[in-house]
Order: structure tokens, then C-alpha cells, then sequence
């Protein structure tokens, strides 16, 4: 599964770490417990609001707009309980929750959004200033929304993995190796630099760096498979390794 490069850098993002499986927090979204409803969801929320919000914006929709209907879509789910059958779906979230978001914005704007004028509903907040310096590049293209929602959810979940490793390293106390070997992945426009110059930069040697390449590789590699499986219903492995052959390829 080597690394594409990409051509975009990612700013800054709250983490989110999962301690049980994405599709469990979906079986709680459906629970006739409101607190522990409510909670699932905004923790589903907060993770993949961006995907739903980029698809809406590459609709055409303004960025008030955006943001009313990416809180709107998953009211929805939770009013609905719409979760309830999801949980016992063996496919993938990215592919339900894109079909929810095309569903609601079929659905009665003006009835759907009813949320927003009352009811007790809960409101998630969505750093949309972050959103839009991070979509810059992806709406001033002329890909269909539907492609775009699916670069963005691939580009979601490299950025989870890519966070969760930084922080592995971080608690290590190597962050500044973390940064030297980040760019190792290809998925950065920082150039990367070669066996020698790391060795000549660090007073390491090269084969030192060429062994912390390969460890570096195969654990994102880990994390990354992870932070996947977590996003499917069935997470056999032939099932995660076509996902991430998917995901690779929308990168």
C-alpha cells in the first residue's frame, strides 16, 4: 500500500480519538436514551462534519447555509432515529452518511430546518472558519460534489491517523523526529529529504534513519488500517484492505 503524494496541506485540526468502534457510536445515536443519543451523536458529528459540510458547500450553497444544513442532517438522524437501522448495517459509514446528507437536501429545507427555531434540539459547534481555509482548494475545482465529499472523508481519515501518530511520537518525546519523518509518507507538498541529508542534518547515521523510515511506515501503515475498520460495518480483513485501497486511490 505505498503512499501517493498529494498536492494540499492540511491546517490544524481538534483531535478525535474513538475508544470503541464508529458503528457502535452509531448503535448509541439510536438509543432511546436521549443523553446517551445526544452524546453519540456529537461525537459522530464533531468527527465527520466536514465530508457532509463540503459536499453541501459544493452545491452551491453559502457558508451560513452549509453550516445550517451539515447541523440539520444530523438532527435529522438523531429525530429520526435513523441510526437504529444503520447500526446493524454491515457497510461503510462514509457511503451512509452521504446518502443521508443527499437524502435531507432532497428533503423540505424550511421544514427540516424547523430545529434551528426551537425545540430543544442540541447544536453542535462547527469551526467552519477552519472548514473553509481547509476546502479552499477543493471547491475551486470543478469535481462533482459527491467526488469531492469522498476526497474530503479519505483526506478525514489520513488526518486522524497522521494526528494519532504525531502524538504517539509527541508523548515519546521524539516531536521533532515525527516532523522529519512525516514527509517519508508523500502525503505533503514539504519535499522529502534523503537518507544522507537526515543523517548530515541529525549526526545521525543514514541506515539509523533508513531503519526509523521503515518503523515509521509500518506504524502508520497500523494506525491508519485501524482508524479505517473502525469507519465499516464488517470489518473483516478483506473488507479493510479494499477500503483502503479505495481510500489510497482517492488521495
Amino acid at each position: 500500500m505505498p503512499p501517493a503524494d498529494t498536492s494540499h496541506t492540511v491546517p490544524p485540526r481538534p483531535s478525535h480519538h474513538f475508544e470503541t468502534t464508529n458503528w457502535t457510536l452509531v448503535r448509541q445515536a439510536a438509543s432511546e436514551d436521549e443523553a446517551v443519543a445526544a452524546a453519540a451523536l456529537e461525537t459522530l458529528c464533531k468527527a465527520y462534519w466536514l465530508p457532509v459540510y463540503a459536499y453541501i458547500r459544493s452545491r452551491g450553497r453559502s457558508e451560513t447555509d452549509a453550516e445550517d444544513l451539515t447541523q440539520g442532517v444530523f438532527q435529522r438522524l438523531l429525530k429520526q432515529k435513523a441510526f437504529a437501522k444503520a447500526g446493524r448495517s454491515p457497510g461503510k459509514l462514509r457511503s451512509y452518511l452521504l446518502v443521508s446528507v443527499r437524502n435531507y437536501l432532497a428533503s423540505d429545507y424550511e421544514r427540516e430546518t424547523a430545529w434551528k427555531r426551537g425545540g430543544g434540539a442540541v447544536h453542535f459547534s462547527l469551526d467552519t472558519a477552519w472548514a473553509e481555509s481547509t476546502l479552499e482548494g477543493e471547491l475551486a475545482d470543478d469535481r462533482t460534489p459527491d467526488r469531492i465529499y469522498q476526497h474530503v472523508w479519505a483526506r478525514t481519515i489520513l488526518d486522524f491517523s497522521l494526528q494519532l501518530l504525531e502524538e504517539e511520537y509527541a508523548s515519546d518525546g521524539k516531536a521533532e523526529e515525527f516532523d522529519l519523518l512525516r514527509p517519508t509518507l508523500g502525503f505533503t507538498t514539504v519535499p522529502n529529504q534523503s537518507y544522507a541529508d537526515l543523517a548530515a542534518r541529525t549526526g545521525v547515521s543514514a541506515d539509523a534513519w533508513k531503519m526509523r523510515v521503515h518503523r515509521f511506515r509500518k506504524r502508520w501503515k497500523e494506525v491508519f488500517r485501524r482508524q479505517v475498520a473502525m469507519t465499516l460495518g464488517d470489518a473483516s480483513k478483506e473488507n479493510i484492505k479494499m477500503e483502503l485501497a479505495e481510500l489510497i486511490d482517492l488521495l
